[in-house]
This record gives structure tokens, C-alpha cells and sequence, in this order.
């Protein structure tokens, strides 16, 4: 029988948390927020200008996007592929003039959707606005992005899911 000291502590050190590192810790998310879920999603969108297509705003390309051609209140909402885990989202800003805006972040988990975040403040074209879990959220079916105030037409250039899918 060996103990955690024999054989120079090989087994204190194989146990290690410098050798067994905190699955759950931001340095160990970096796989999850490589994937982008929502690029080629189906999106369900509140209204869309003639060639600017909510499908513009989940194509990987930041230079397209969709265009609501309406003022708030608007939305869109990307349908993923299956329940997944979900640690970022980022939003591309297509508006014009600058000014003052809020957008709520809502997450489908288990049929009920839930107000993760709300961003509230000065926003102008090309921003991108970030909101990170503090853990990573399982069971995420559709993120909807909801334009409450703008002073411009409801946008996007780009929304990007980053996460995995579930096991």
C-alpha cells in the first residue's frame, strides 16, 4: 500500500490542484466560449426591413445584419440547435444616431424564459455589448435580445451564443 508521501509524494502531486484544475473556473470556460451556437440559427424576429433579414444577424459576419426598419419596442429570438450551455452572449450595435438605449437578454431554460441581463446606457454603432455568466447556464433552448428604448430603428449587426451544446 502507498501513501500520498511515497515515492517522492507522486501521489500528492498526481492529486494536485495544480494537476487537476477547477473544471468550473473562467481560465477552464475558454473551450465553451470558442462556439458560436447562434451562427446558421433559426431566428423569429418582430418585424424586418426588405434585404436585411434577422438571418443577417446570426450569419458569422459582422458586417451584415438585421435590420427591424421600426422603432422599439422590437425583438429577436435565435432557436439553438438543442439545449445547450451558454457562458457569454455578444451584441453587435447597428444604430444610428448614437444615444441612449436598453435591451433586455432573456435565455429559454426548460420552456420558461428568463431575464438574465438588462443593458442600460449610451450605445453607438459598431459596440459590442457583452454579457458574461458568472457560471455557465445548462438547458438553454433560444436566446431572445428585446429593444425596449432607442433612438433608432431595432438592429443588429451580429449576436453571437457562446457555449457548447449539453451531453
Amino acid at each position: 500500500m502507498w501513501t500520498g508521501t511515497d515515492g517522492d509524494s507522486a501521489i500528492n502531486r498526481a492529486l494536485s490542484p495544480s494537476e487537476r484544475p477547477d473544471a468550473c473556473s473562467a481560465a477552464n470556460l475558454l473551450p465553451f466560449l470558442g462556439t458560436n451556437l447562434a451562427v446558421g440559427r433559426p431566428v423569429i424576429v418582430s418585424a424586418a426591413s426588405p434585404g436585411k433579414l434577422g438571418a443577417l444577424a446570426v450569419d458569422g459576419v459582422a458586417s451584415t445584419g438585421w435590420e427591424s426598419g421600426a422603432d422599439p419596442p422590437g425583438s429577436i429570438e435565435i432557436q439553438l440547435d438543442s439545449a445547450s450551455i451558454v457562458c457569454e452572449v455578444r451584441l453587435t450595435v447597428n444604430q444610428y444616431p448614437p444615444g441612449s438605449t436598453v435591451h433586455r437578454l432573456l435565455l429559454r431554460i426548460g420552456g420558461q424564459w428568463q431575464v438574465v441581463h438588462t443593458f442600460s446606457g449610451q450605445t453607438q454603432i459598431g459596440q459590442v455589448l457583452t454579457w458574461t455568466s458568472p457560471q455557465p447556464v445548462a438547458g438553454v433552448t433560444a436566446v431572445r435580445v428585446e429593444t425596449v428604448a432607442s433612438p433608432s430603428f431595432v438592429a443588429w449587426y451580429e449576436i453571437e451564443v457562446l457555449g457548447t451544446k449539453a451531453p
